[in-house]
């Protein structure tokens, strides 16, 4: 016997085309797939979240790490080899990383859209780490600048690559097209299932042309504006 909570939710799920399923869950329309059943479909879905989420949240995280090994280097003695405490040394190499890394984020959506998600992030990351390596060997503070400069481009590329990644659910041309030949993450039915699936969602599984038009048009809504502040 339903409560009235239960009651409500199932009149909910009705009228906003939702149904639910022998296990009370609710389906959407998508979810009506010709060849998975729902908890097969399920199954698929968090798989490629497990793969997915876990690879970006651990970019991410080493991204936080190395904006923090400035702060540390300088506690264990990296502003007396390099003669940091004269005048504004310090600040100016903490400073110069975010003018590069907010300037290049346009850019970048535009390179991670155009090359896939798969290729950019790789390539920034392994670049970003190789020069993570190189400011172990420096020998005067204004190599360390340079080296600030560059990492700021490098790791302009990773916000809007995973943003863009999860966006569009998984890249629809790269992420789908290609996922049953990188290690046998899925099959061939499995990727056709995940196009299926956008395709029911947005109707969007065939990338539209890039324009410049097109990719400055939300610089109009003033939403994107606050959730930039917000970020910075």
């Amino acid at each position: 016997m339903y409560h009235e909570t239960d009651k409500k939710l199932s009149d909910e799920s009705v009228k906003s085309g939702h149904e639910l399923n022998a296990d009370g869950a609710v389906e959407r329309h998508i979810d009506n797939d010709p060849v998975y059943s729902y908890k097969e479909q399920r199954a698929i879905i968090h798989r490629v979240d497990r793969r997915l989420v876990v690879t970006c949240g651990l970019i991410y995280c080493f991204s936080l790490i190395d904006r923090g090994n400035l702060g540390n280097a300088s506690i264990a003695g990296m502003t007396d080899d390099l003669n940091l405490g004269i005048e504004f040394r310090y600040s100016i190499i903490v400073l110069v990383f975010f003018p590069t890394y907010v300037i290049f984020q346009p850019p970048a959506t535009v390179a991670s859209r155009k090359f896939g998600p798969r290729i950019f992030l790789s390539t920034i990351c392994l670049l970003w780490g190789a020069t993570e390596i190189a400011f172990g060997f420096v020998k005067k503070w204004t190599d360390m600048l340079g080296l600030r400069v560059l990492l700021g481009i490098l790791e302009a590329g990773l916000y809007p690559s995973v943003v863009y990644l999860l966006a569009t659910w998984y890249s629809r041309f790269d992420f789908p097209e290609k996922a049953d030949r990188s290690w046998k993450f899925l099959s061939t039915e499995e990727r056709d299932f995940i196009l299926r699936r956008i395709n029911k969602d947005r109707d969007d599984a065939i990338p539209e042309p890039f324009t410049i038009k097109r990719f400055l048009k939300p610089a109009l809504d003033i939403k994107i504006w606050i959730l930039a502040l917000i970020s910075l």
